[in-house]
Formats: structure tokens, C-alpha cells, sequence
């Protein structure tokens, strides 16, 4: 899927004027600087050749915010910063060559350098001059520039061949370049053009161009990491494939694409919500009732002309869990299930506890992820019964497993719920010889080959090399590792061990075809994704079965499940893979087949589209919450001084802003306990976390860098806190006598 860049203020025009300078070779270059490795290379060939090529002078011409790696090089790199757009547009006019350096990095996640396209290419084109592309040769970017032979092609950062192909460029014919620029040309028309940009146009949604079915909003913490569980790829899959437009809406944007949007808009936001965590986790010991992230989403203009919304992992995106019942009431809303979270009292997995079922009362493992501090499980529980029960909306689980878990659940037993599997591209991995895999990794194709996700948590790697210990086999074995290093280090004696750490999909493509069987005893897993992709590349699957595995994978039939968390009977079904290589070979085969049966992922876009278009036709009801009143209670005056004690951490008690989010107590209350279910103590937090975002943007816009400047000041002067920050008559003086105690 090719995430193009979205513009409709751009064409070709039909005469441009170009001014170039005999003795001079003008590079412009604009734009971010993140494509770092490959203008570093840049920068040094042009060194070496002493910044002349064919008696000519070369010059950069840099025009944006991130002037670092130009800086040494000052005296042949002019530093522009951010111009008017018609400033940047003459400049590259009368350029000789426009640079458009991408992804060297290999630590770059494989779908950010695959799935992404470079803006600037939007604005380079309509310049007519030539255009050097540096970037691996899997960029769509790269590829399109090859396939349309519409610019120069760097594939390399050594500095020698680099410099070899600037030779070449300065040094290129006329006719060369002309024909170069007539190509790119015709590749704008075909992706970049106004008709052509219309179809996958939107501005909060405001569309322009051909009719258009639903809006949808895909609301996470995150894109592209994970993106198959959190609508990345539903929004792709919507926007490039049907007449319907998606946007995702993230805390997190890792991504360069246009229909992918930030929730926060600066540093500002991003901060309040940091110090919204931090006092929910170390001081109030709950989870989702303190929130930035809601007023936020509630202000977007996506979100208020959306016609659905989906949310994906609630608890990553820090949206309250009482705003719920006013945010679905808004918008005919999807929730996915991802993991047990939504059943607990706090943890994600629950592992062998079964107070999810009864209402996690004294909860036996507050250390579970997500941790708490002090026990609030009841009452956390109570919440999500609370808001569920006020809450017309569908749920989608991805397993059998977890579907069961949401009909067993008190708190979800009697809400509607689809069936959705993941999907994989069937043939993304299966696309290596095991013969060549193995060469890669020089592993000897006669050993038998485990492949594993090491992680501390979750994947049951200790039982794994625990399992491993005790095996006994006349075959000789090969482990192969990626994610968390060092967990193998003591069977290296006993093994050969590839330990890759973290891989991308290149990687995970050898791994997977290099092994016989792909190892996955998780002791918390609601779906798999790692299993299927084995399973695409004919590899059987050994998981425990007390997770969503044993279905995902088809046990016993095709993969294998043994007790769980029994090392024993872990050893054995390894042992008993590795030493019947027809029945290792047939579970493989089978494998392959239930993938393309069940898990190819044009099967889960089509089964989402049909959910989407069931949820807006169906009549909802609309809940409201019994009062909008906050009663005095023991627990509202609790909770108000938890609150003040966090607006001292927010904003100084002398400036304007904190009268406006200080809460005055009007008696003492009986107790100390805060009970989170009661309806006031969540009216009150939803007040608070509507008012605080624009109250702390307030102060921070008109007093913040003065703030920070006096706390600098009150610290190296020993001030208390309970000091006037702002009032000189007490600063001054103190300063002067610390200054005369450290000249003594």
C-alpha cells in the first residue's frame, strides 16, 4: 500500500524560468533532515572532492529547522531556515539539482520505510529540474523513480560512489536531463494531480472530489508499531481501497502519512498528560480517570465529523474510562478487545486469578502489568460496569478465546461482540528457501531449527530455555532468537544459538523460513500475530493452552498445546517435532493451509468494511448519565485535595491560572478513602480534566519560560516552595547573600 502525500495546491506549471550560474552547481535541499545517514554522506563525498566538480563550485542551498549536520560546513552551505513557499519555490527553480535523502537507518521500522513517501517530492516536480533520489531501492519513492526514469538513483552511502554519481550528474548532457524532468512529469500526473488527489483528499474531513460513503476515525496510542491492532491498517486499507476515508488519531506518530494525525498538537499537551500519568500511578494508584487525551479527541475536528469511531486499546491511548459514555453516545463507536484489560480490575493478563469473574476484590497481584500501588481493583472494576452498562456500542474480539472471556465476563456477558480474526499478508514471508535462510545465519541444514520471541514478560522464554535444559535428543539442535537479547547465553554449550535481538521483516522473513518450528509458550497472549506468520511460511506451532493460542494455531490437529507452564511436557512436544520429521513437515503444510483458509488479511478488511457499514445502519440507544451534580461526599473532598496537592505540581500558586483549577474544601472528611466507582468522584474528574488542558496551556504560553527561570533561580538561592517565586523583594536579597557565601 503506497501512502502517497496528499496536496491539491500544486501542478506543473507551463513555463518556468531558470536561472543557473555558469561556475556554480546549486543543490537545494529542504525539508526535515531525518533521512540523516545518507546527507552525512552527502556532505562528506563533496569534502573529499573539495566542493568543485568539472571547475565548478557546489553549493547547498539548506531551507528548514534542523540545520545540524550542515553546520561544519558552513562556508558552502547556506542555512536558510523555514521561507514563504513561493520563497522556497524560487530558490528551487533555479537550483541544478533538487536532493531528496530517505531511510538509511536499518533501525527504522520496516513499515515506516516501506509504507512512507517524501512530501517534498510534491513540491520538486513542478520545478522542472532534475532530482536525485538517495535512499535504499525498496521506497516506493525509489521505485517510482526507476520505473518512470525520472531522476538520478543513489542506492549507496559509500562515500566513493557517491561521489561518482555526482561526477556523473554535473558533468550529465542536456538532452539527459530534459528527459529526466519530462518523465517526472508524467508521474505527477499520475499520482499528484488534483483529480487524481481528490479521491483520497480530506482536511478533518472536509471532502473535496467524488462521492464518498463513511468517515471513520481510528483512535490509538500509536501507528505503525503494531499497526495491524491498532487501524493503521484499516485506515490504509479504507483510503486506498474503498470509497470511504479514514483517519487515525494517535498520541504517537511515527509515520509520515497525511491520514495518520497527531492527538496532541505540542509539547504542551504532551507534558500535562505526562503529569497526568505519573500522579495517576505514584499518588492516586488507579487507571484512566485522570485524562488529557479526551479533551483533546473531543476538540479535533475528525472527530466531531467522523461518521463512526473505533477504538483500539484504551488503555494505551489514555482516554478516560468514564468519557466514554459521552464520547460513544456522540459517535456510533467500535471498540476492539485486544487483551483481558477490559474484563480486570487493572492487569492486562490475569494469568492463573480469577477475580475478573467475581469483581477482583483484594487482588492477589497488584504488580501485574499495569501495576497499582495501592489496591483500587474493586473499585476500578466497578467503574467499567459502570460505563459498559451505558454503552450501546460493538465490541470486536479477534479469538475464540478471547470471545469466550467476553461472554464469561460479569462486566460484558450481555454486550454485542463480533468475531474478527487478524489477517497477514499470506505470502509477505514466504518467500525464502530454507536452504538459503539458513546459509544467511550459517546454521548446517541438517540441525533442527526452534525459532522464539525472547521477552521477559509474556512469551515464556524461562520456560522455553528451561524446557530446552532438559532436552535430550540425538538431533542436533539450532535456537534462534529475536527481540530480547542474552536469554540463551547459558545453552550455548548444549546449542547453537542465534541470537538476532531486534529484527525487522527482512530478518523475520529468514528466521522464520530457517526453522522447523516456531516455539510461542506464552503465559499471556490474546491472539498471536507471530504464530500466523510462521504458520504463512509452513512452520508448526508449540504454545501452552492457557491463552488464545491453541485456536489461533489449531491444536491439536495442527499446532500443539501442552499444559501450561509444564516445562516437562514443553520438552517433550519439542523433542518429539524434532526427532518425526513427516509429522513435523505434514503439521507444516497444514499450517500454510489454514492461513490462506483463515487469516489472509484481504478476508479481515472486508469483514471490518461489512462491521463498519452494519454499525452505522443499526439505531442506537443513548445513554445519559443519571446527574450532572457533584455531590460533597467523604470521597469528592478526598479527591479534591489530591487534585490541589496536583495543581501545585502544575502551575505556581501565585500566578492567575491556579485559582481557576484550585478547589476550596469545605469541611474535613470522615475518612480517607476515594471510592472511584461513585458517580460525583468521576463527575468531578471529568470537570477537572476538561478544565486543566486549557488552563495549563494558559499559563504555560504567558508565564512558562519566566516560571522556569525563577525555579532555577529559587533552587540555586535554597528558596522553599512556599516562597513568592515572583517577587523580587525576597529573590534578590537572598541571591546576593548566597553569591557573598560561595566568593567565601
Amino acid at each position: 500500500i503506497k501512502s502517497y502525500p496528499i496536496f491539491t495546491s500544486y501542478q506543473i506549471p507551463e513555463k518556468v524560468e531558470h536561472h543557473h550560474q555558469k561556475d556554480q552547481f546549486t543543490i537545494v535541499i529542504s525539508g526535515q533532515t531525518y533521512a540523516i545517514v545518507g546527507i552525512n554522506s552527502l556532505l562528506q563525498a563533496l569534502d573529499n572532492l573539495n566542493w568543485k566538480i568539472n571547475n565548478k563550485k557546489v553549493v547547498i542551498e539548506y531551507f528548514g529547522s534542523k540545520p545540524k549536520p550542515f553546520e561544519e560546513y558552513q562556508k558552502h552551505v547556506h542555512i536558510n531556515g523555514y521561507v514563504s513557499q513561493a520563497e522556497l519555490i524560487a530558490a528551487q527553480n533555479n537550483a541544478d539539482l533538487l536532493y531528496c535523502s530517505y531511510f538509511f537507518n536499518h533501525k527504522v521500522l520496516d513499515v515506516v520505510r516501506k509504507q512512507s513517501y517524501p512530501s517534498k517530492i510534491i513540491t520538486y516536480i513542478p520545478s522542472q529540474i532534475p532530482i536525485l533520489i538517495h535512499s535504499k531501492p525498496d521506497f516506493p519513492v525509489y521505485q517510482d523513480f526507476k520505473k518512470y526514469h525520472c531522476g538520478y538513483l543513489l542506492d549507496t552511502t559509500d562515500i566513493e560512489e557517491v561521489k561518482t554519481k555526482l561526477i556523473e550528474i554535473v558533468s550529465d548532457k542536456k538532452t539527459h536531463r530534459k528527459k529526466l524532468i519530462t518523465n517526472s512529469i508524467k508521474l505527477f500526473n499520475k499520482n499528484f494531480t488534483k483529480e487524481e488527489n481528490s479521491k483520497r483528499l480530506f482536511k478533518a474531513f472536509g471532502v473535496t472530489g467524488r462521492p464518498i460513503g463513511y468517515k471513520v476515525l481510528e483512535v490509538n496510542n500509536v501507528d505503525v508499531f503494531g499497526h495491524i491492532w491498532n487501524g493503521y491498517d484499516i485506515a490504509s486499507h479504507l483510503n486506498n481501497h474503498t470509497n470511504n476515508l479514514a483517519v487515525q488519531i494517535c498520541n504517537d506518530k511515527l509515520s509520515d502519512d497525511l491520514f495518520v494525525q497527531k492527538l496532541y498538537t505540542d509539547q504542551i499537551d504532551r507534558d500535562l498528560e505526562y503529569e497526568f500519568i505519573k500522579f495517576e500511578d505514584n499518588i492516586l494508584s488507579t487507571q484512566l480517570c485522570l485524562s488529557a487525551a479526551t479533551k483533546a479527541l473531543e476538540t479535533k475536528k475528525v472527530f466531531n465529523n467522523s461518521d463512526l469511531v473505533h477504538y483500539h486499546l484504551i488503555h494505551n491511548a489514555k482516554i478516560s474510562l468514564f468519557s466514554l459514555i459521552r464520547l460513544c453516545n456522540q459517535k456510533p463507536s467500535v471498540i476492539s478487545v485486544h487483551d483481558p484489560w477490559l474484563f480486570t480490575g487493572h492487569c492486562v493478563h490475569y494469568y492463573d486469578c480469577g477475580g475478573w469473574k467475581t469483581g477482583c476484590k483484594n487482588c492477589p497481584h497488584l504488580d501485574y502489568f499495569f501495576p497499582l500501588k495501592k489496591d483500587n481493583s474493586h473499585e476500578l472494576w466497578k467503574l467499567k460496569k459502570y460505563v459498559y452498562d451505558r454503552l450501546d456500542v460493538d465490541f470486536v474480539v479477534s479469538t475464540e478465546y478471547m470471545y469466550d472471556l467476553f461472554k464469561t465476563s460479569p462486566l460484558t456477558k450481555d454486550k454485542r461482540v463480533h468475531l474478527i480474526p487478524f489477517g497477514i499478508e499470506i505470502d509477505k514471508y514466504n518467500t525464502i528457501s530454507q536452504k538459503d535462510a539458513r546459509k544467511k545465519y550459517h546454521i548446517p541444514n541438517d540441525n533442527i531449527v526452534l525459532f522464539h520471541r525472547a521477552q521477559t514478560n509474556f512469551k515464556g522464554t524461562n520456560y522455553l530455555v528451561t524446557a530446552l535444559k532438559n532436552l535430550n535428543t540425538t538431533k542436533t539442535i539450532t535456537v534462534i532468537a529475536c527481540g530480547e537479547k542474552g536469554h540463551f547465553d547459558s545453552l550455548k554449550e548444549k546449542y547453537q544459538i542465534v541470537d538476532l535481538g531486534v529484527v525487522r521483516d527482512d530478518d523475520l522473513a529468514y528466521a522464520y523460513n530457517a526453522c522447523d518450528v516456531f516455539v510461542m509458550p506464552s503465559t499471556g497472549e490474546s491472539f498471536g500475530m507471530m504464530a500466523i506468520e510462521a504458520m504463512s511460511c509452513s512452520k508448526p506451532v508449540i504454545c501452552f493452552n492457557n491463552t488464545a493460542l491453541p485456536s489461533v494455531i489449531f491444536s491439536p490437529t495442527c499446532g500443539i498445546a501442552v499444559d501450561n507452564l509444564n516445562t516437562d511436557q514443553l520438552m517433550i512436544a519439542i523433542k518429539h517435532l524434532a526427532e518425526n520429521d513427516e509429522e513435523r513437515i505434514s503439521r507444516g503444510k497444514l499450517a500454510r493451509k489454514i492461513v490462506i483458509e483463515n487469516y489472509d488479511v484481504k478476508n479481515y478488511f472486508q469483514k471490518m468494511n461489512k462491521l463498519y457499514q452494519e454499525v452505522l445502519k443499526r439505531k442506537r440507544k443513548h445513554f445519559k448519565v443519571e446527574s450532572t451534580i457533584i455531590t460533597e461526599t467523604d470521597s469528592v473532598i478526598n479527591l479534591k485535595k489530591q487534585l490541589n496537592r496536583l495543581t501545585n505540581k502544575l502551575l505556581p500558586k501565585q500566578c492567575d491560572e491556579y485559582q481557576k483549577l484550585y478547589y476550596n474544601i469545605s469541611r474535613r472528611p470522615k475518612n480517607k478513602i476515594i471510592e472511584w466507582s461513585n458517580l460525583s468522584v468521576q463527575l468531578l474528574l471529568d470537570e477537572y480534566n476538561h478544565k486543566a488542558p486549557d488552563i495549563y496551556r494558559e499559563f504555560r504560553n504567558s508565564n512558562y519560560t519566566d516560571s522556569r527561570i525563577h525555579k532555577k533561580i529559587a533552587k540555586y538561592a535554597g528558596i522553599t516552595k512556599n516562597l513568592i517565586l515572583h517577587d523580587r523583594k525576597q529573590i534578590v536579597p537572598l541571591i546576593k547573600k548566597r553569591l557573598k557565601r560561595n566568593s567565601k
